[in-house]
């Protein structure tokens, strides 16, 4: 589908993590943001306290079409999605040493991403040579809007 949809994946706890790419989002004519994750979050993985992660992300953007993780929902929002996102908080160490591999799963998807500037996507940039991590909101709007702007061919 030729869409200017975008597509985020992970656990409900991590949601916050939209929150400052949401904003990007907002100067890029209001893409669709499909989110495939828990449909609840809380202490103890929402066990204990359950809070809405639909409502949670609606006060980030408005334009939110939430899946409930499963794989074939994974799939749908996938092809559902012209560009992969996946933001991370730069002053959370332990977000911020994750592996590679959630970039790796979209690219299998035939999904290109943009990410977060962390040690792993740096070093898997400079090993391909392709430039796809960002340092700040200024460069997620630049490279949201390449993508999104361009008659970019999924493989």
């Amino acid at each position: 589908k030729d869409s200017n949809n975008l597509f985020w994946e992970g656990l409900s706890c991590n949601i916050s993590s939209l929150k400052s790419v949401s904003k990007s989002l907002f100067s890029i004519s209001s893409p669709q943001l499909n989110v495939v994750t828990d449909p609840f979050y809380g202490p103890f993985s929402g066990k204990m306290f359950k809070f809405s992660t639909k409502n949670k992300l609606n006060s980030y953007y408005h334009n939110i079409k939430f899946y409930k993780w499963s794989p074939l929902n994974l799939s749908n929002a996938v092809s559902n999605s012209r560009l992969g996102i996946i933001p991370l908080d730069n002053f959370n160490k332990f977000m911020f040493t994750k592996p590679e591999n959630k970039l790796v799963f979209m690219w299998f998807m035939g999904l290109p991403a943009i990410t977060s500037n962390t040690n792993s996507y740096c070093m898997l940039e400079k090993d391909i040579g392709l430039k796809f991590t960002v340092e700040n909101i200024c460069e997620w709007n630049q490279y949201i809007n390449q993508y999104m702007d361009r008659n970019f061919l999924r493989l």
